[in-house]
């Protein structure tokens, strides 16, 4: 059976075709980080939430919307606060 191609606007497209080299670059990036200390890697997974707190905002609107479905009874600045943990300290 034949690969479907991606579309050039797709944001995992490559030029070079190898649909694999995303993953390629992922796992030489954890190999890369083995070897770093734990809270190296624990304040490098808090930035990265936190970037993602700020400007994924898709991931956000889900996180609240499950938060309020499963907490009703929370006002807004705890939901805000348990959202921000769940994505940066998750």
């Amino acid at each position: 059976m034949r690969r479907r191609q991606r579309h050039r606007s797709h944001p995992l497209y490559l030029k070079s075709g190898d649909p694999y080299t995303v993953n390629h670059f992922g796992m030489a990036f954890v190999r890369l980080i083995a070897g770093w200390p734990l809270a190296g890697i624990r304040a490098m997974g808090a930035a990265l939430g936190l970037f993602l707190f700020i400007f994924a905002g898709a991931r956000r609107r889900v996180t609240y919307t499950n938060l309020t479905l499963c907490f009703p009874h929370l006002v807004r600045a705890q939901l805000h606060r348990l959202a921000f943990k769940s994505l940066v300290h998750g």
